[in-house]
């Protein structure tokens, strides 16, 4: 079969969110060019699939698929089965055509896109253009209708294509001739669902097993079901499709029979969920079995962790087991370089396991290559500072008020006694001194002797000797509390504290993207962290594989631990010397955690709606507290006492 050309023919008048793009097809349908066989088509085959293809296709757009973004795929031969222009004027609803041709020109190949020509526009007419008109042509057809054409259709990654298909329905009219899309679609597309209706006597399981078809989570094919002349010994006509899909993780029953089209009527009985059970499937994890709180061995020699529970309870739900990795292979996560992925993303990538199962964070360079489910966390990356040591005891009896209100004081003791004196003078004939020890006895609780003689003294005293009773019992208060608990220094609480602080920064150096954003980030407080980081170098012999370094810096020497925070939390937690460190309250690259898959997984919405379930139920905080417990419990001592 000859190569033949591509056209995508929509009406795109505006997108009114991410999820939907409305198609609005005028009623004047553009002609498509018909292959001279079109003309000749006996009375038989049209009565064949004509009149029960365009009913179904009628009863699916306004059904199952009413208010979905739809494309309708056809491909050369379908004018040899079916009038084409007769099939697309009898759907009513709005929907984007994805048509193949022959090159009405030539039978060899060749790789030319045809589009509307201005002269030609009011017929419909569909002429080629020269394959070095790179450009696009986009020409108003009508008032709702716009003739769209990119350079390549099939063989292409370009992004307003994939755009389009992403979300959409793919309804592909299968008429027993290949079609490239289905077994080599464009990386871009990602479609909601995909459903085939066959018009060929073959609809073998062939067509469930195609690449699209692999890669769409929502799948049917209607297959037609035709009256047999037992005595002729031929077929007779299609009376009806009967529906199926195809479940790849089935043992035996791969391909099963949903029923006949007619006894289905909404979106759920037309594409069920094939990923209800992987029936005992086996998964392969990339996976690291040292990384806190996520996914870790536990003293006792069991796994244990975040994700691991995650795991445990899809896969009782779904019914799979799965098999990890014991650790990345030089604690590489993964990296792209030159256009490929290494590490445990470089296994996702070329498909040798099935997912990642470590908290890993999403970026933007990774999303474009990987699926990724919801995300079940969002952290950032933490500093452990050491808890400084209490103050002296005796200075606590400075404690209970801080420096402006000891500044307060000392003004009031020198400007009452002044006014107080000038206030006596004609009428008592007190010297300074004794007014001054007059004001200050009332202040440290010691009575006074003495009786005014005018007014205006006596309601200065008596404000002044209020004041001086509950600015004594505040005092004794607090000091009584100070002298109870431990006064520390000052915490470190900001990034700009951090910044400005003597600290200096201690980190693991296993290839992290944390050390190079700081180097190179023209944030200046950032900018400021990264001139004060140390790494230090990976030591696989060692328990905590090198952490253990950056721990005894920061005990002994003024420096602070940089590290992924819930990994911080944790292994400070095994290691039992919590209650010597502090975390600050900021922290950096903040980020969202997910799980990756290979590009187009169809199962994926399957973890997607576990993550979910746990985010509602609270789960995730749940484990989170009941590991970290589980951790400070069962410490080890032989650091603790290193650190004691």
């Amino acid at each position: 079969m000859n190569l033949h050309f591509f056209t995508l023919l929509s009406a795109v008048v505006q997108v009114t969110s991410q999820e939907s793009i409305p198609i609005h097809l005028s009623s004047q349908v553009p002609l498509l060019p018909q292959s001279d066989s079109n003309d000749k088509l006996n009375s038989k085959t049209d009565n064949m699939f004509q009149e029960l293809l365009t009913d179904t296709l009628v009863e699916v757009f306004n059904g199952p698929l009413s208010g979905k973004s739809l494309v309708l795929a056809l491909d050369a031969v379908a004018d040899q089965i079916i009038n084409v222009n007769e099939l697309l004027s009898s759907i009513p609803t709005s929907f984007i055509l994805l048509r193949e041709w022959e090159d009405p020109h030539q039978n060899t190949s060749n790789s030319k896109i045809t589009h509307l020509s201005p002269e030609e526009e009011t017929t419909g007419a569909l002429q080629p253009i020269t394959s070095d008109e790179r450009t696009w042509s986009s020409k108003e057809f009508s008032e709702n209708t716009t003739v769209i054409f990119p350079e390549q259709v099939i063989h292409t990654e370009d992004l307003w294509v994939g755009v389009i298909l992403t979300g959409a329905v793919l309804v592909y009219v299968y008429t027993g001739e290949n079609f490239p899309i289905l077994d080599s679609p464009p990386l871009s597309w990602s479609l909601a669902a995909l459903l085939i209706v066959s018009i060929s006597e073959n609809c073998d399981e062939n067509l469930l097993q195609t690449e699209l078809a692999s890669r769409t989570s929502s799948l049917a094919v209607m297959c037609p079901m035709f009256i047999h002349s037992s005595a002729q010994r031929t077929i007779e006509k299609p009376t009806a499709f009967a529906v199926h899909t195809w479940q790849p993780f089935h043992p035996q029953s791969k391909r099963l029979y949903i029923g006949r089209w007619s006894s289905l009527s909404s979106w759920d009985d037309l594409f069920v969920d094939r990923f209800r059970s992987f029936h005992g499937t086996i998964l392969h994890l990339a996976s690291d079995n040292a990384e806190l709180p996520y996914f870790y061995t536990a003293n006792d020699g069991a796994m244990d962790g975040i994700n691991k529970r995650m795991l445990d309870t899809i896969g009782a739900w779904l019914n799979f087991s799965y098999v990890p990795t014991q650790e990345a292979d030089e604690l590489n996560w993964g990296e792209k370089i030159n256009g490929t992925w290494d590490g445990f993303l470089g296994e996702i990538w070329g498909g040798t396991k099935d997912l990642t199962i470590n908290g890993f964070s999403n970026t933007y360079e990774r999303a474009k290559d990987f699926d990724f489910t919801h995300p079940y966390s969002y952290e950032g990356y933490g500093f452990a500072v050491r808890q400084p040591s209490p103050l002296p005891r005796w200075q606590s009896i400075i404690y209970p008020f801080s420096v402006h209100v000891w500044g307060a004081l000392v003004l009031t003791l020198i400007v009452t006694p002044v006014t107080f004196y000038l206030l006596q003078i004609t009428t008592e004939q007190m010297s300074y001194v004794k007014c001054l020890f007059l004001i200050t006895k009332s202040l440290v609780n010691q009575s006074v002797a003495y009786r005014p003689k005018i007014l205006a003294l006596r309601i200065f005293i008596a404000f002044w000797w209020f004041s001086a009773y509950v600015t004594g019992i505040i005092y004794a208060c607090n000091l009584i509390s100070f002298f109870t608990v431990p006064v520390y220094p000052r915490r470190i609480t900001t990034l700009k504290q951090l910044a400005q602080s003597p600290f200096r920064l201690c980190m693991l150096d296993y290839g992290d993207f944390v050390s190079e954003a700081l180097s190179t980030t023209n944030h200046p407080l950032l900018s400021a962290l990264g001139r004060k980081l140390q790494l230090v170098p990976v030591d696989m012999n060692k328990e905590y594989l090198g952490e253990e370094d950056c721990v005894e810096r920061m005990m002994e020497s003024p420096f602070v631990h940089l590290e992924f925070l819930p990994f911080l939390e944790s292994s400070y937690s095994q290691m039992g010397i919590t209650d010597k460190v502090y975390f600050v309250n900021e922290v950096i690259y903040k980020n969202s955690l997910v799980i990756f898959f290979k590009k187009h997984k169809a199962w994926k919405y399957k973890f997607d709606q576990g993550i979910l379930r746990f985010l509602e139920a609270g789960l995730i905080q749940k484990w989170n507290y009941e590991i970290l417990n589980k951790l400070r419990k069962h410490s080890k001592l032989s650091v603790l006492q290193a650190f004691s």
